[in-house]
């Protein structure tokens, strides 16, 4: 399976970022889905999605939703096209995550998430 870290960097907009890559030097994984005003927040915000993650894999239930709705994982189709995952939070729907590229088939996409919840179990984190 591997192993990723997760990426921290200020982005252009002089905002915190984090990416998930594996540590082979493969595509990145998934990416923040939003921005912060320091390292420590952003270094928070991971431990949140690794959180959520984890919750999410355990509740999938066969249709691409979630057993439950907390936290809600959603495939989808994009501008493109393609599949795609999003990873909200629980009650307000902050968007926390998606994949970093889209998917010809919704199978595709899936084995992608299931790829980022198996490597994020040791995932470090790193500044960049």
């Amino acid at each position: 399976m591997g192993a990723a870290r997760f990426e921290i960097f200020m982005a252009k907009d002089g905002k915190w970022h984090w990416r998930l890559c594996p540590t082979d030097g493969g595509d990145v994984l998934a990416h923040s889905g939003e921005r912060f005003e320091s390292v420590a927040a952003c270094e928070h915000g991971i431990s949140i999605v690794v959180q959520h993650i984890r919750e999410a894999a355990s509740l999938l239930d066969g249709s691409g939703g979630l057993v439950g709705a907390v936290p809600m994982l959603r495939l989808f189709r994009g501008y493109a096209d393609d599949w795609k995952w999003a990873l909200y939070s629980d009650g307000a729907g902050v968007f926390l995550a998606s994949s970093a590229e889209g998917y010809d088939k919704e199978g595709e996409c899936r084995d992608a998430f299931d790829r980022v919840v198996q490597l994020v179990k040791d995932a470090s984190v790193e500044a960049v």
